[in-house]
């Protein structure tokens, strides 16, 4: 059963009714898809390493529209109708060849990245190559217009590009009748980070924004992507994002340099323990024995290592989305014990805030702790806070469970974006408040998200026809 349709689009649908987007042809099928801005709530960071991730879908999102040409040029038209801003793009469908063969990921990432337009065009254009390569797709004959809108504050850790990766793959799923499920979906475009965009992301985010579900927690165990549980929160609380307003352009190097350092531990870890698997079951990190990691494993990983040192004693580190700085200098354990924590939390609140099992005042306030304790750990072990992130908890951890704010940590990749807080409902003007006295004391423009919205694969695809 397909979702009410949202706000968005109905917007979305009465922009294309009264232009056609700019691009499209009248009295043919047009198909539309929707997904969400997601908010990370708790081990989002630490899915590559097997974590149990939190995270719930926001009110905010992207739309796509697609329709089939009947040339082989692929048009973008990027509304984004919220900053009144308008982005035309042409790509001939014939560049994703070379002799008639589809290129080869390495050579499409280098294609996409050549200019700021064509990696933009990468998120988008690059479904098409990725459906190829997997084996959803024989031949691309036709090419396609696209129409783009987003509500979704960019770089603000939210999942933009995940949200615009979703929605316009199972577009193109819907114009081409194409057989994937939601996970296949999210599998796809984590292919198309990884392999096209360069972004060694996990699955994580991609499944929550096609899987989520309005008003519900997903509970994800990443092992490689086991859909635990939809939660239901305590009546009276919610989940509210802030963004703080900036996003450091160290972070992708930074979130590379972490997760290095976490392959590392695990490597060292497996080295140790010889050919048992008792000490980390599947070979994920957060499988951990904690005991185990405590009395003699915590020593074996080593605190600091050179990207050369490493490789000399350890060969690899068996993570084909990163590649070893050799002069760089890593912290395998710090990284490991971020991982291992982080995941030990998720899995706690994940007890604590399921409404099913009657939580107390107390469960909440626990809850609130685990992510203060996050939120430390991203700071001193990972390297990814932000004094701006640290200021926004800081103000809500003054305000405290007396005004309705429970708990609060830096989400994601960290190094600034989001806020996530777990607040009493009706705490609206309490964080109105605090947002304003954060914008005053930093002159920056935070923005608050309020409420959820369904994935998009609950939406469906959406099929209009105009005159």
């Amino acid at each position: 059963m397909q979702a009410q349709w949202p706000e968005d689009l109905k917007r979305f649908g009465g922009h294309l009714k009264t232009n056609l987007g700019g691009v499209f042809s009248p009295r043919r099928e047009i198909f539309v898809a929707r997904a969400p801005a997601r908010l990370d709530v708790m081990a989002g960071l630490s899915d590559y390493a097997g974590a149990m991730v939190l995270s719930t879908p926001l009110r905010e999102a992207t739309l796509v529209a697609v329709q089939k040409r009947r040339d082989r040029r692929v048009v973008v038209r990027n509304l984004n109708l919220n900053k009144e801003r308008v982005l035309n793009c042409e790509y001939r469908l014939d560049d994703l060849y070379e002799d008639g063969l589809l290129k080869p990921y390495p050579l499409l990432q280098r294609q996409f990245a050549q200019d700021a337009n064509n990696r933009w065009l990468g998120h988008v254009v690059g479904a098409l190559a990725v459906l190829q390569h997997e084996g959803f797709v024989q031949q691309w004959e036709n090419g396609i217009s696209i129409a783009i809108s987003s509500t979704i504050p960019p770089a603000s850790s939210t999942a933009s590009s995940a949200a615009l990766q979703v929605a316009n793959m199972l577009a193109i799923k819907g114009a081409f009748a194409l057989d994937l499920d939601g996970f296949q979906i999210a599998l796809a475009c984590q292919t198309l980070e990884n392999r096209i965009m360069g972004m060694p992301c996990g699955i994580t985010t991609h499944v929550a924004v096609a899987l989520g579900q309005s008003n519900h927690t997903m509970v994800l165990r990443c092992q490689p992507h086991e859909l635990v549980k939809m939660m239901s929160l305590p009546p009276g609380v919610q989940w509210v994002g802030i963004y703080c307003g900036l996003m450091s352009p160290q972070r992708e190097s930074r979130y590379r340099d972490l997760r290095i350092a976490s392959f590392m531990g695990r490597r060292m870890i497996q080295h140790h323990s010889g050919a048992s698997d008792e000490a980390m079951p599947m070979g994920y990190l957060c499988n951990t024995n904690p005991v185990q990691w405590e009395q003699r494993l915590r020593k074996q990983v080593l605190s600091k290592i050179t990207g050369q040192e490493f490789i000399k004693r350890f060969a690899t580190h068996d993570d084909p989305a990163t590649v070893i700085n050799l002069e760089k200098r890593y912290q395998p354990r710090t990284a490991t014990e971020h991982h291992l924590s982080d995941h030990a939390r998720s899995e706690r609140c994940a007890e604590l805030l399921d409404a099913t099992l009657h939580p107390s005042q107390q469960s909440l306030l626990e809850a609130g702790q685990l992510m203060y304790e996050s939120h430390q750990s991203y700071q001193e072990r990972c390297g990814l806070g932000s004094k701006e992130t640290d200021l926004l908890v800081d103000l809500i951890k003054a305000q405290g469970p007396e005004k309705g704010l429970y708990g609060a940590k830096t989400t994601a990749w960290g190094c600034g974006g989001t806020v996530a807080v777990l607040a009493a409902k009706g705490s609206e003007d309490v964080l109105q408040n605090l947002v304003s006295r954060y914008r005053h004391l930093t002159n920056l423009e935070p923005y608050l998200f309020f409420g959820s919205s369904c994935g998009a694969m609950e939406m469906g695809v959406v099929q209009m026809v105009f005159d």
